[in-house]
């Protein structure tokens, strides 16, 4: 059963225009080599500021510099959708700069699949799931999370507006941090994020039911 979410950072973007967007970000014209543009905060939504290459912005820390836990959630809500070929990007386990590697959850539209999770090991990439039976809205939650649990497996899930659509076990990354990505191929502002949210996956408290024991008596069926 997947833990329970603990929330560490929170950003709607209500706050001044913005470029490379403010916060406590990693931009991603800092991971050298990897094509990656900054995003950027226009009316109180991310988006990106090329239309030629992805545009990514990576979690410093949560609070007081504390690391989030291997175990990690984020989610998405997509504000704008316009015309084109757009991508809407979780990222978990994002290396530091300056190497692109993590687990990239991706919602998409114009695109030869719809949802896909997606490994990129120091810049390459590689497909561990798709599907092409979704359509992504406006309002749209894309929630993507990573669990390892006690025996040392790894599972990876997409959610749309909470219900799963993929997950896939795969353990070749082991740690890093959150961070998102915002595409489109034909304007920056067809393509932004209103709100994200993330922080650490915990194991869920295990319940227990108490039954009365079973008391045999003389003359009772067996």
């Amino acid at each position: 059963m997947p833990g329970h979410r603990v929330t560490l950072h929170r950003d709607v973007f209500d706050r001044a225009d913005s470029n490379p967007a403010s916060g406590p970000y990693t931009s991603g014209s800092a991971y050298s080599g990897s094509g990656f543009a900054d995003a950027q905060i226009v009316g109180q939504k991310m988006r990106g500021t090329s239309t030629t290459t992805d545009n990514a912005m990576v979690l410093l820390a949560p609070t007081q510099g504390n690391p989030i836990a291997r175990n990690q959630f984020i989610t998405i809500v997509i504000g704008t959708k316009g015309a084109g070929s757009s991508e809407f990007v979780g990222i978990l386990r994002m290396a530091e700069p300056f190497s692109v590697t993590g687990y990239f959850f991706v919602a998409a539209a114009g695109e030869s699949t719809s949802s896909r999770i997606t490994a990129i090991n120091a810049g390459t990439p590689s497909d561990l799931i798709t599907e092409n039976a979704t359509t992504w809205l406006v309002g749209d939650e894309l929630g993507a999370e990573i669990e390892t649990d006690p025996l040392g497996a790894t599972t990876l899930r997409l959610y749309r507006n909470g219900r799963q659509l993929l997950a896939i076990s795969d353990a070749t990354i082991v740690s890093g941090r959150l961070g998102w990505d915002i595409y489109n191929d034909t304007a920056v502002g067809n393509a932004e994020i209103a709100k994200i949210t993330g922080g650490e996956l915990q194991a869920s408290p295990l319940s227990f039911t108490r039954t009365r024991p079973a008391v045999w008596r003389p003359g009772r069926a067996k």
